[in-house]
């Protein structure tokens, strides 16, 4: 089963939710998958890693799969 392609909206989007998240302090694994939880669904993504989840239990929002997000 194919998916449709990513839009160039889409694409902006993922880039600005995981510079936001490096800028947070996320390693780079760790911020794209909280962009791809922003818009595929935290369920669909992996856990944090080890270094990341201390920092990621500090931010404000809840998620799911072990994740929390930033507004």
């Amino acid at each position: 089963m194919s998916s449709r392609p990513e839009t160039i909206g889409q694409a902006r989007t993922f880039d600005s939710r995981a510079s936001q998240y490096r800028r947070a302090g996320l390693c780079d694994v760790c911020a794209a998958q909280c962009a791809f939880g922003h818009q595929k669904g935290f369920t669909k993504v992996r856990q944090p890693c080890p270094d990341c989840i201390s920092l990621i239990r500090l931010f404000p929002r809840e998620a799911l799969n072990g994740w929390r997000a930033l507004p």
